[in-house]
């Protein structure tokens, strides 16, 4: 199996739950009767349970258990083997698989379908990530097709790439791959609805809100104060809007600051290396000639070598010197670091404020250092000179490896903590968000076990399933 198919089938997975959980029409023709284990028939056309409109046959269901065991067999987990075994797999297969159903089913119950509109975002969304997919085809197809081909025949090419991979591997036509696609995306624009129905019904009383304050403010002190990493964590993604709700406890120890980096491109690190590795070589070469008065010639020869290889090693970091020496002194001057980098980025981007897009707001080009003990996403001289920093200062030109940086300390964090009155409303969302997501999840486990009532078992038809 190739990466390329893996992750396909990783992506068809998730929305497929195990690549069989398509909602089929039940006047659909059957899947095609085949044996399973050692010669014991099989009849895929039989239901393996039904759900109120819903049929689920023992083809879906064998689908599903020969995916898990070639996944397994994949990444070199052990089978199961003894018939007790694999009844417990195709047992929880079939929970799975029910669950699957579960939404569908109590959506139609509920009267909650999707509209027209609604249809069509879920189409655009099917065919975005299908077109995802053919751009990670492009390359070989520009491969294969040539330098001249223009850019419509390449991309023909990779859909057709695409294609072919996935009627290869699930051994049907991608026409049908993708209908299936398309009725999960609508199967979740469906879902979304049934669950936004559901979670508007939700609300968190002002009492509500302050136990989850008194809470999750517990739980960061402790958690910061024990693990520095995990409030820069927390930090960020609430910095770039991963998270609704800003930590409520800033331990001590942090500063903000600016990292810009200047790296080598892969061709310089691979000469410089290979330099690195020959000097090693003459070096001790060397060593050994010049304790047993060795041929002088040699001798002569090596270290006029070792020189032409510390002069090329040097020009290889000369134009990244310079230009961290000159950005330093604009900063030094007052430049702004976000305006400054500009000038010095190159089409390889080899030059870099960390944390900094100046098409997104949230990314800033600011960086949380931690203070009090070596901070792991620094180098240990970078990190050592920025701590001797004072606010608005700015380093030295930092040379680690093949990496030179120039930071700039800005202003300290205040070790706090929240008070509730100043962050009502943000906890509020938040605890809201919270209980929507733990009474969504309690429902879902309400109309699992109602579905398992409700749904008429065929264990006869599948009792051989892997046996």
């Amino acid at each position: 199996m190739t990466k390329k198919i893996l992750a396909l089938l990783l992506c068809a997975l998730m929305l497929v739950s195990l690549a069989a959980c398509q909602q089929k029409d039940v006047t659909a023709a059957p899947a095609p009767a085949g044996e399973d284990g050692e010669g014991t028939a099989l009849d895929t056309t039989l239901p393996a349970f039904t759900l109120g409109d819903i049929t689920v046959n023992v083809g879906e269901l064998k689908s599903s258990f020969d995916t898990v065991m070639s996944y397994m067999s994949y990444y070199g987990v052990e089978p199961p083997t003894t018939d007790e075994e694999i009844t417990e797999y195709v047992g929880m297969l079939v929970d799975d698989l029910l669950g699957s159903y579960v939404l569908p089913w109590k959506a139609k119950e509920l009267g909650i379908e999707i509209s027209d509109e609604e249809k069509a975002q879920a189409l655009a969304e099917m065919e975005e990530l299908i077109a995802d997919y053919t751009s990670d085809y492009l390359d070989a197809a520009r491969q294969e097709l040539g330098e001249e081909a223009s850019e419509a025949d390449v991309a023909d090419a990779a859909r057709k790439m695409l294609e072919e991979d996935i009627e290869s591997y699930f051994g049907y036509g991608f026409d049908k791959w993708r209908s299936d696609m398309l009725e999960q995306f609508e199967q979740q624009a469906m879902a979304k609805k049934l669950q936004d129905q559901f979670t508007a019904q939700v609300t968190v009383t002002d009492e509500e809100a302050q136990q989850w304050f008194e809470e999750q403010l517990k739980e960061q002190k402790e958690t910061y104060d024990a693990d520095y990493a995990a409030f820069k964590a927390d930090y960020e993604a609430y910095r770039t809007g991963e998270e609704a709700a800003a930590p409520l406890y800033t331990p001590e120890g942090f500063a903000k600051v600016q990292v810009v980096s200047f790296e080598l491109s892969q061709e310089a690190k691979d000469t410089l290396a290979a330099n690195e590795a020959e000097i090693k070589e003459l070096e001790a070469e060397f060593g050994q000639l010049a304790l047993t008065n060795g041929d002088s010639r040699r001798q002569a020869a090596i270290r006029t070598r070792y020189a032409e290889l510390l002069k090329e090693n040097e020009a290889l970091m000369s134009d990244n010197r310079q230009a961290a020496a000159q950005l330093r002194q604009e900063a030094l001057a007052g430049g702004a670091l976000t305006e400054l980098i500009a000038a010095y980025a190159d089409e390889a981007g080899l030059v870099s404020l960390w944390n900094f897009d100046a098409a997104d707001p949230k990314q800033d080009g600011t960086s949380l250092l931690y203070t009090l003990g070596q901070d792991g996403d620094y180098p240990e001289a970078l990190w050592l000179a920025a701590i001797a920093l004072k606010e608005g200062e700015v380093t030295e030109v930092i040379e680690d490896g093949n990496t030179l940086y120039v930071l700039r300390r800005l202003e300290d964090l205040p070790a706090q903590e929240a008070a509730f009155a100043d962050v009502k409303d943000q906890v509020t969302a938040a605890a809201l968000a919270d209980k929507q997501q733990t009474e969504w999840e309690a429902i879902q486990a309400d109309w699992l076990q109602e579905a398992r009532n409700a749904a008429q078992f065929f264990e006869e038809n599948y009792a051989n399933l892997g046996k």
